[in-house]
């Protein structure tokens, strides 16, 4: 399994958040153990007393996600963006990455 994640402080309290992207896997039809990723979502996960509580989950990509951006380069936006990689290239070095901006 394999797990990207961020902490930042989203909200300007002094305390970072954690957003973890989710890789969502379709059931394998031949091998049980292939692990196909179809999609992804982001969570968003704050501190609520001693532990951490899910505070939102962004709608879910059609497509798998290899890497999490937080850019808050622009004043009182904060944008999302993940690389993902072209599932019609499933095998072979030759697929094509891009960047998803999630709302």
């Amino acid at each position: 399994m394999r797990i990207e994640f961020v902490a930042i402080d989203l909200d300007g309290d002094g305390i970072d958040e954690l957003l973890v992207l989710n890789d969502l896997v379709a059931a394998g039809t031949y091998f049980e153990s292939l692990r196909v990723y179809t999609e992804a979502e982001i969570l968003c996960f704050a501190q609520v007393d001693a532990g951490l509580q899910l505070a939102w989950r962004s709608p879910l990509l059609d497509a798998s996600a290899r890497d999490l951006l937080v850019d808050r380069s622009a004043p009182n936006t904060i944008r999302y963006a993940v690389a993902s990689r072209d599932r019609a290239k499933l095998l072979g070095a030759a697929g094509q990455w891009r960047v998803l901006w999630v709302k």
